[in-house]
């Protein structure tokens, strides 16, 4: 189920945001999930603004999360980490 509505919300996080930013699942695991984010991104915008819009999806079909961490690979790559909380 929780594998499911992260598929579905970043299907829905890519329609709206790529190409300045495209997201993929690397891993799941029981309280948490890592995202890749790839793009060029709008560098006046701050960063984090398209890491929290992939939560405010999550929340909008009922999944609770947080960012809790996020590292730059490169300027147009970020992996992000996300705490579960329901």
């Amino acid at each position: 189920m929780r594998e499911k509505v992260l598929k579905k919300s970043i299907e829905i996080y890519n329609k709206y945001r790529s190409p300045l930013a495209t997201a993929e699942l690397i891993q799941v695991e029981e309280d948490r999930f890592k995202v890749r984010f790839e793009g060029s991104f709008c560098f006046s915008c701050g960063m984090d603004e398209y890491l929290m819009d992939f939560v405010y999806i999550l929340n909008s079909k009922g999944f609770e999360a947080e960012l809790s961490e996020f590292r730059s690979k490169d300027k147009e790559e970020l992996v992000a980490e996300y705490k579960i909380l329901n």
